[in-house]
């Protein structure tokens, strides 16, 4: 799918397939969990990176931007999950599991949903209140992120 930016989300996908993303326009962060930690992963224009399956990430697109996103088809039966964490401690503060039937309508009651609860945006470990709406995400050198620093930056899997 071609996906232009600005998109404003702060969920972390979970895709039962791996997912490849390339920068048709501009730059643009990719954050992923890893290890109970939070790392982000520039995106520049003409480059590509390799998501594997099941990582959490959540794509961020500055305005203007324009990206290819690939992914497995899937059968309606398939699920796939959205996470949230806390930004001060990481923790997990809610996830919803959807089939992907009606992926779009789902998607967008699940961030709906997140975002109008206080409840759910408060992490019960820090206390921390996530925002109610997500900012609308910078240029990654705006940002004060410096140059990609590799396009795998998972451990690679051993054949």
């Amino acid at each position: 799918m071609i996906i232009r930016g600005p998109n404003a989300r702060r969920d972390f996908h979970v895709d039962p397939s791996d997912e490849i993303f390339y920068m048709l326009r501009g730059d643009m962060v990719l954050e992923y969990m890893q290890d109970g930690q939070r790392h982000q992963q520039v995106i520049r224009e003409g480059e590509r990176l390799l998501v594997p399956a099941l990582t959490p990430h959540s794509p961020h697109r500055p305005p203007d931007t324009w990206g290819l996103v690939v992914e497995m088809k899937r059968t309606p039966e398939q699920t796939e999950s959205l996470l949230w964490f806390c930004d001060r401690c990481h923790a997990q503060l809610y996830d919803v599991t959807m089939h992907v039937a009606d992926i779009e309508g789902e998607l967008k009651a699940a961030i709906e949903h997140f975002d109008r609860s206080v409840a759910l945006r408060t992490c019960r470990q820090c206390g921390d209140v996530q925002p109610e709406q997500p900012p609308v995400p910078q240029h990654p050198l705006h940002a004060g992120l410096g140059p990609l620093i590799g396009r795998y930056p998972w451990p690679r899997p051993s054949h």
